[in-house]
Protein backbone atom coordinates (compact mmCIF):
# COMPACT_ATOMS: atom_id res chain seq x y z
CA UNK A 1 0.00 0.00 0.00
CA UNK A 2 1.39 3.36 -0.95
CA UNK A 3 1.16 6.48 1.21
CA UNK A 4 -1.85 8.27 0.97
CA UNK A 5 -4.22 5.19 0.51
CA UNK A 6 -6.52 4.06 3.06
CA UNK A 7 -7.72 1.01 4.33
CA UNK A 8 -11.41 0.52 4.85
CA UNK A 9 -12.95 -1.22 7.66
CA UNK A 10 -14.75 -4.83 7.85
CA UNK A 11 -18.39 -3.61 7.39
CA UNK A 12 -19.28 -5.28 10.32
CA UNK A 13 -17.14 -2.24 12.03
CA UNK A 14 -18.35 0.60 9.43
CA UNK A 15 -21.68 0.20 10.86
CA UNK A 16 -21.19 -0.27 14.77
CA UNK A 17 -23.77 1.45 17.08
CA UNK A 18 -22.22 3.93 19.12
CA UNK A 19 -24.72 3.90 21.94
CA UNK A 20 -27.91 1.34 23.19
CA UNK A 21 -29.72 4.70 21.94
CA UNK A 22 -28.46 3.63 18.32
CA UNK A 23 -28.87 -0.06 19.13
CA UNK A 24 -32.38 0.73 20.15
CA UNK A 25 -33.37 2.71 17.40
CA UNK A 26 -32.41 -0.01 14.59
CA UNK A 27 -35.15 -2.88 14.28
CA UNK A 28 -31.89 -5.34 13.00
CA UNK A 29 -29.89 -4.46 16.08
CA UNK A 30 -32.86 -4.74 18.28
CA UNK A 31 -33.48 -8.18 17.34
CA UNK A 32 -30.17 -8.70 17.49
CA UNK A 33 -29.56 -7.38 21.31
CA UNK A 34 -32.94 -8.90 22.11
CA UNK A 35 -32.14 -12.62 21.37
CA UNK A 36 -28.29 -11.84 23.27
CA UNK A 37 -30.76 -10.51 26.82
CA UNK A 38 -32.82 -14.16 25.64
CA UNK A 39 -29.32 -15.84 25.61
CA UNK A 40 -27.96 -14.15 29.02
CA UNK A 41 -31.61 -15.00 30.94
CA UNK A 42 -31.57 -10.97 31.03
CA UNK A 43 -34.21 -10.02 28.23
CA UNK A 44 -37.01 -8.03 30.67
CA UNK A 45 -35.75 -5.25 30.81
CA UNK A 46 -35.77 -4.74 27.20
CA UNK A 47 -39.29 -6.23 27.17
CA UNK A 48 -40.30 -3.67 29.76
CA UNK A 49 -38.24 -0.79 27.94
CA UNK A 50 -40.56 -1.42 24.53
CA UNK A 51 -43.33 -2.12 26.56
CA UNK A 52 -43.34 1.17 28.15
CA UNK A 53 -42.20 3.07 24.91
CA UNK A 54 -45.50 1.40 22.91
CA UNK A 55 -47.44 2.86 26.18
CA UNK A 56 -46.54 6.22 25.74
CA UNK A 57 -48.30 6.16 22.67
CA UNK A 58 -51.73 4.87 23.68
CA UNK A 59 -54.05 7.91 23.81
CA UNK A 60 -57.67 6.02 24.83
CA UNK A 61 -57.23 7.02 28.44
CA UNK A 62 -59.48 3.79 29.35
CA UNK A 63 -57.31 1.44 27.01
CA UNK A 64 -53.94 3.29 28.65
CA UNK A 65 -55.32 2.33 32.44
CA UNK A 66 -56.00 -1.16 31.47
CA UNK A 67 -52.22 -1.26 29.61
CA UNK A 68 -50.62 0.44 32.59
CA UNK A 69 -52.33 -2.03 35.26
CA UNK A 70 -50.86 -5.21 32.71
CA UNK A 71 -47.12 -3.48 32.29
CA UNK A 72 -47.28 -3.14 35.99
CA UNK A 73 -48.45 -6.67 37.00
CA UNK A 74 -45.95 -8.17 34.51
CA UNK A 75 -42.74 -6.16 34.86
CA UNK A 76 -43.03 -4.16 38.28
CA UNK A 77 -45.30 -6.43 40.87
CA UNK A 78 -46.02 -9.81 39.14
CA UNK A 79 -46.65 -10.99 42.60
CA UNK A 80 -50.10 -9.16 41.81
CA UNK A 81 -51.09 -5.46 41.30
CA UNK A 82 -53.14 -4.88 45.07
CA UNK A 83 -52.63 -5.15 48.57
CA UNK A 84 -53.33 -8.72 49.27
CA UNK A 85 -51.69 -10.93 52.09
CA UNK A 86 -49.56 -12.33 49.35
CA UNK A 87 -48.54 -8.92 47.90
CA UNK A 88 -47.52 -8.03 51.54
CA UNK A 89 -45.41 -11.07 51.51
CA UNK A 90 -43.79 -10.41 48.63
CA UNK A 91 -42.76 -7.01 49.25
CA UNK A 92 -41.00 -8.07 52.61
CA UNK A 93 -39.94 -11.21 51.05
CA UNK A 94 -38.87 -10.16 47.08
CA UNK A 95 -36.51 -13.12 46.83
CA UNK A 96 -39.24 -15.50 47.81
CA UNK A 97 -41.97 -13.98 44.84
CA UNK A 98 -39.28 -12.30 42.34
CA UNK A 99 -39.94 -13.73 38.75
CA UNK A 100 -38.42 -13.90 35.32
CA UNK A 101 -40.32 -11.32 34.07
CA UNK A 102 -39.88 -8.77 37.26
CA UNK A 103 -37.71 -5.55 36.28
CA UNK A 104 -34.10 -4.17 38.58
CA UNK A 105 -35.77 -1.16 39.57
CA UNK A 106 -34.90 0.89 43.13
CA UNK A 107 -37.37 0.56 45.07
CA UNK A 108 -38.54 4.29 44.87
CA UNK A 109 -38.96 3.92 41.21
CA UNK A 110 -40.99 0.79 41.84
CA UNK A 111 -42.87 2.11 44.99
CA UNK A 112 -43.83 5.31 43.03
CA UNK A 113 -45.29 3.10 40.16
CA UNK A 114 -46.90 0.78 42.79
CA UNK A 115 -48.90 4.06 44.25
CA UNK A 116 -49.37 5.82 40.71
CA UNK A 117 -53.65 6.36 40.64
CA UNK A 118 -53.77 8.49 37.17
CA UNK A 119 -51.79 7.01 34.39
CA UNK A 120 -49.96 9.30 31.33
CA UNK A 121 -47.52 9.40 29.30
CA UNK A 122 -45.04 9.76 31.10
CA UNK A 123 -45.78 7.46 34.09
CA UNK A 124 -43.31 5.02 33.26
CA UNK A 125 -40.43 7.34 32.10
CA UNK A 126 -38.30 6.91 35.53
CA UNK A 127 -38.63 2.85 35.28
CA UNK A 128 -37.79 3.35 31.53
CA UNK A 129 -34.99 5.47 32.83
CA UNK A 130 -33.42 2.89 34.87
CA UNK A 131 -33.89 0.10 32.62
CA UNK A 132 -32.46 1.70 29.91
CA UNK A 133 -29.26 2.47 32.21
CA UNK A 134 -29.19 -1.45 33.83
CA UNK A 135 -29.02 -2.18 30.12
CA UNK A 136 -26.65 -0.08 28.71
CA UNK A 137 -23.85 -0.86 32.12
CA UNK A 138 -24.55 -4.41 32.19
CA UNK A 139 -25.08 -5.37 28.26
CA UNK A 140 -24.18 -2.94 25.67
CA UNK A 141 -20.19 -3.43 25.99
CA UNK A 142 -20.90 -7.13 25.65
CA UNK A 143 -23.19 -7.46 23.05
CA UNK A 144 -20.56 -5.36 20.78
CA UNK A 145 -17.83 -6.97 21.59
CA UNK A 146 -20.21 -10.12 20.47
CA UNK A 147 -21.48 -8.29 17.07
CA UNK A 148 -18.56 -6.68 15.86
CA UNK A 149 -15.35 -8.54 17.72
CA UNK A 150 -16.70 -12.00 17.45
CA UNK A 151 -16.10 -11.98 21.18
CA UNK A 152 -17.83 -15.02 22.72
CA UNK A 153 -19.03 -13.80 26.13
Amino acid sequence: MGMGTHTRPPARLQAMPKSLGDVLSNPTLRSKFRNFLKEKHAVESLLFYESAELYAKIDDAKWAKSAAMDIVSKFVSPDGFCASPIHRFCRANPLSCATEDEINIPSAVREALLATKKWDKTSFDDAKAEAYKLLKANFFAAFIAREYFNDVQ
